[in-house]
């Protein structure tokens, strides 16, 4: 069901047709600009079938007009066609709607997948989100008594601090992230257990030690605290990633996907805190990736590979490693060339990053119907460079996946510090 709607700009009085997608979201925000004097105009779309309504923040609705400027499609779930120029209704009539655009390009049974996957995701935002938020905040708080209670209703029997630790992160967190991302939490799952079980079975030693560095160090509690807190900003703004989340279905690269596409649950302003801390602490992360890779290609944790300099003195060890600040290092360490690196290997984008940390990018000169940012190179005007709101969306999503697919490391690691450190057995 497409449902129309003509909004007037408050400043220059130019109409935007908005094409909204009724789908399974009793609603949904909307994010757009003027085409013509560039203004950010805030909405939200209502559903209760059959009925449809829209709510402007910044824009107003009007009933009739002569002929309309603009015209933009818009859906809670899906994609959207980039808001372009009209001049007629009968122009409005020639564009498919966001549903139309999706299932011309996968066809039944991939949308039947979609559907399904989203269906997912909105079952455990509704039923399942506060247990998530409580269980783990009760977990940092170190309130163990209250925390057994409430994961007691999975009929499990809690016998240690150890089982405490793997049914909250069995039956709480891989949920979460096996709801939002299925295929990727079983392969993770399955690539990081495998790799512990090899590392015990042949290099005991030397997985104990990493084990004990990492225990000794604070920094998996540290990463750990972070990936909820980070995960609960997500939760906090739940729908409107839900079209970011649906990227996977088109069968389309980032590239292709913004020639035609666009966002419009997000504006940047929303999205940029959370790009900055994905980044920030996805590379803060990366010394578990070092550790590993080092222990299975070196048989020592602490022994880097050969080649990494840093500021003309050769790194040889992990801990100077962790002693240097500087992320672009760090992530310029991850080449791809060995096998964890794969986890988060060419997900950082720099220019954003920067941008972003030191203010320098331009919101409001960006391209409208595009939805792109510019960001600025102080040092050098002719290095500028423009991202779309679409991909800086993506992008970020793929952020936060690989934190999470590192999360399941951080736990293995920290299931073993029970186990080898404090002699604890695991009876679930």
């Amino acid at each position: 069901m497409i449902a129309r709607f003509l909004i007037e700009c408050p400043v220059c009085k130019q109409i935007t047709v908005l094409r909204i997608q009724a789908g399974f979201l009793p609603s949904h925000s909307i994010r757009f600009n003027c085409g013509n004097c560039k203004i950010s105009l805030y909405g939200e779309a209502f559903f209760k079938p059959p009925n449809v309504n829209i709510k402007m923040d910044r824009g107003k609705v009007v009933k009739t007009i002569d002929a309309p400027n603009f015209l933009l499609a818009v859906s809670g779930e899906l994609l959207s066609s980039k808001l372009q120029p009209v001049k007629t209704f009968e122009d409005i009539g020639k564009i498919p709607s966001p549903f139309m655009n999706l299932f011309s390009l996968i066809g039944f049974e991939r949308f039947d997948n979609f559907k399904h996957h989203i269906l997912l995701y909105l079952d455990f935002m509704s039923r399942c989100k506060n247990q998530y938020i409580i269980c783990n905040q009760l977990y940092f708080l170190k309130q163990n008594v209250y925390l057994k209670e409430r994961l007691l209703d999975y009929k499990k029997i809690i016998n240690n601090e150890l089982d405490l630790y793997s049914c909250l992160h069995r039956d709480v967190n891989r949920l979460f992230y096996s709801t939002i991302n299925p295929s990727e939490a079983d392969a993770i799952d399955t690539f990081v257990a495998k790799e512990i079980e090899d590392y015990r079975k042949y290099n005991l030693n030397e997985l104990i030690e990493l084990v004990k560095y990492f225990d000794n160090s604070g920094l998996l509690e540290k990463w750990e605290y972070n990936i909820f807190q980070l995960s609960n900003q997500i939760i906090e703004n739940s729908d409107k990633f839900i079209p970011v989340i649906g990227c996977k279905y088109y069968s389309l690269g980032v590239d292709e996907l913004e020639k035609d596409y666009s966002i419009n649950t997000l504006s940047f302003e929303e999205i940029e805190p959370i790009y900055f801390k994905c980044y920030e602490l996805l590379s803060d992360m990366l010394p578990i990736v070092m550790a590993y890779n080092n222990l299975k290609y070196r048989n020592n944790f602490d022994i880097m590979k050969s080649g990494i300099n840093f500021r003309n003195k050769e790194i040889k060890s992990l801990s100077e490693y962790i002693e240097i600040d500087s992320k672009g290092f760090r992530i310029d360490c991850i080449n791809g060339t060995e096998l964890f690196d794969n986890i988060v290997y060419n997900q950082f984008d720099r220019t954003i990053r920067n941008s972003i940390g030191h203010f320098n990018y331009e919101i409001l000169a960006q391209d409208v119907f595009n939805r792109t940012i510019l960001f600025k190179d102080l040092k050098n005007p002719n290095k500028n460079e423009t991202r779309s709101l679409l991909k800086i969306s993506i992008d970020l999503w793929k952020m936060f996946l690989a934190i999470n697919n590192l999360g399941e490391l951080i736990y293995q690691t920290k299931k073993m510090s029970y186990i080898v450190i404090k002699g604890m057995k695991p009876t679930i």
